[in-house]
């Protein structure tokens, strides 16, 4: 039953990391691993449909590279149970700088750019992220396969509302 998880969990990952490379200048964009032409046609089309702003796009973008190499590294660690890879990349995200939700006064023009729901993703993934590596540094495979499919789904969530939010929908 764990390693259904695992595997599970390995396919939501390889769905959700394959082609989730939306930068703001889709032709300049450095290839994804996994990612072909036809998914990057896919993802321009969307980002022209519907835009994510620019400026959050640029931002945002780096970040879900970092999530993407760390997300990759984790999947192949827990399918061969290394637990201190697994470890290391889980903290190496829940150590990651948070985006601020947007405050009264002066502040980053980012933070007003972005809906609520980009907020509440943000915490899961820290949260699930620090549960991960607790769950590896006890080398809990059920934990692990319970963690990891959690983060994998709070990224999809994210990489979701990334392509379809339009400049004009902040909620």
């Amino acid at each position: 039953m764990l390693r259904i998880g695992l595997v599970i969990a390995s396919i939501a990952t390889l769905v959700a990391t394959s082609g989730c490379n939306p930068m703001s200048e889709a032709e300049a964009a450095p290839k994804a691993p996994g990612e072909n032409g036809k998914q990057r046609k896919v993802l321009r089309k969307l980002l022209r449909d519907k835009p994510f702003p620019v400026e959050a796009r640029n931002i945002l973008n780096s970040r879900m590279q970092q999530h993407a190499v760390h997300m990759e590294k984790m999947l192949w660690s827990a399918l061969v149970l290394d637990y201190q890879s697994v470890q290391t990349s889980a903290e190496a995200i829940a150590a990651m700088p948070k985006i601020a939700r947007p405050t009264a006064g002066p502040q980053d023009p980012l933070n007003s750019l972005l809906p609520e729901r980009f907020f509440e993703l943000q915490d899961d993934l820290f949260s699930n992220a620090a549960a991960l590596a607790i769950a590896a540094k006890d080398k809990d495979d059920k934990k692990i396969a319970e963690s990891f499919s959690a983060l994998g789904a709070t990224s999809m969530s994210c990489h979701s509302l990334y392509l379809r939010i339009a400049p004009t929908q902040k909620k």
